[in-house]
């Protein structure tokens, strides 16, 4: 039973990662590299970067000697990368924690690194799987050139 949980979850993912364009890729708050495993298998010719702020889980990624992938112990916040460096940014189920643990400010930090770093034309993929009574959220764009790229 387990194992079909594991792939009815990693097909619930593929739906999301197939959205990521190949290349350089970044997974922000990476955790011990499930993300990053399929990422690898899926994108065998990309480079691919795990980061995340604690050591035991970058030790596990690391365990899973993924041949393509790096991994940063590091503050999803934190300015290590160079602008316009990767194709992809991805946070899945980290924007909550970040929200959680380190406040309002640092999720929008942990945003704005993720567009510095992301080439013109880059993708950023948001995912998490928190599940909120449902009730209606209003979108607000900053201009209107945000608003028609979203749409």
């Amino acid at each position: 039973m387990e194992n079909k949980k594991n792939e009815s979850r990693e097909e619930r993912l593929l739906s999301l990662l197939k959205h990521a364009l190949p290349g350089k890729i970044i997974e922000f708050g990476c955790g011990d590299g499930n993300i990053l495993q399929i990422l690898s298998k899926n994108y065998p010719e990309s480079l691919i970067v795990g980061i995340d702020i604690n050591r035991e889980r970058i030790n596990k990624v690391n365990k899973r000697n993924l041949k393509n992938v790096i991994t940063f112990l590091s503050d999803v916040g934190s300015d290590i990368f160079p602008e316009n460096s990767f194709n992809t940014a991805i946070f899945i189920g980290v924007l909550h924690e970040i929200f959680s643990y380190q406040g309002k400010e640092q999720v929008n930090n942990a945003i704005k690194n993720a567009h510095k770093v992301l080439k013109k034309n880059g993708r950023l993929l948001i995912s998490d799987f928190l599940k909120p009574e449902s009730k209606q959220v209003d979108l607000i764009f900053k201009n209107n050139k945000a608003y028609n790229k979203f749409f």
